[in-house]
């Protein structure tokens, strides 16, 4: 990885840096270790990546719990379609 970032001129600060696994495979990533000029690269179970959280089961659910007014609004959207049905 380190060779790749030197040959595109790019530099990453490693403090700030971690990775996740995307998919639903059972598997354990957490003693997968990844490295960038000596440093380890911390795995996660999710990430915030431009304000949205992002897990590695690639669903909604991290996010919505983080931002109470979308699930404000998913609540009162899921009621007004179980009114229309009606």
């Amino acid at each position: 990885m380190s060779e790749w970032l030197i040959a595109n001129r790019l530099s990453l600060n490693v403090d700030k840096t971690c990775f996740c696994v995307f998919g639903n495979e059972r598997k354990n990533y957490h003693d997968f270790q990844l490295k960038v000029n000596g440093k380890n690269i911390s795995w996660v179970d999710s990430c915030k990546y431009l304000g949205i959280i992002i897990d590695r089961n690639l669903s909604w659910k991290e996010h919505i719990d983080y931002v109470p007014y979308i699930k404000i609004y998913l609540n009162l959207l899921a009621y007004f379609i179980k009114f229309v049905r009606k």
